[in-house]
Parts: C-alpha cells; structure tokens; sequence
C-alpha cells in the first residue's frame, strides 16, 4: 500500500512538472501593427459591442488615433529619458559600481513584468 501511494505521488508530482513545462512555452515573435490598424481593429469591436453608427466610429477612430500617437510620442521621451539617465549614471559610476546596478535591474526585471497582469 506504501508503495502504491509513492508511485501515486511520483506520477502527480511528474504530471505537474511535465504541465508547468508546456505551460510556459514562449509565444511567437509578437505581430507589430500599425496604429492606424491597432485603432481600426480597436474602433471595430467598439462598433459592435456598442453599437456604434458609422458616424460614431468615424468620431471615435479620430479620437483613438490622437490619443495613441500623444501615447507614442511620450514613450519615445521615456526612452530618450531613460537613455540619458543611464549614460549619466555609467558616467558617474565606477564600472563595478554600474556593473552591480546593473544585476540588481535584471534581478527585479521578471518581477515588473507580471505588473500588467494584476486583475
């Protein structure tokens, strides 16, 4: 009877490993629309969940597309942020220094991607 009970432990604990693997497949390299088709595809699924008349689509499409680019462009300023704190820094620090800075961002990298998916 043990014995069974350790082969039924072994094979849960196996099946559970084998499934977390396939689990955690990388997706594919992720498809990059254009904006102009992220919002179209976006106005698409307002228009009939909301039922939207034409002239509301068109409305809202206009209304998309400016919020996205003003959303793009402070992403680009982020990044150029981003960048130039980053030269000060390794210019401020020793190479050990920005070295080890740069283990500790890596080290809480896995941590800040699962932000986005609170529910």
């Amino acid at each position: 009877m043990k014995k069974l009970g350790i082969v039924f432990v072994l094979l849960v604990s196996m099946s559970t490993v084998t499934f977390a693997q396939q689990a955690k497949k990388p997706a594919g390299p992720k498809k990059e629309f254009s904006l102009e088709k992220r919002v179209d595809s976006q106005v698409a699924k307002m228009k009939t969940e909301l039922s939207l008349t034409d002239e509301q689509a068109s409305q809202v499409k206009v209304v998309m597309l400016e919020q996205s680019q003003k959303q793009q462009a402070l992403q680009k300023q982020m990044r150029a942020n981003r960048e130039e704190s980053r030269s000060k820094l390794k210019a401020t620090l020793t190479q050990e220094q920005y070295i080890k800075l740069l283990e500790k961002q890596a080290q809480r990298q896995p941590r800040r991607m699962h932000r986005g998916s609170r529910g």
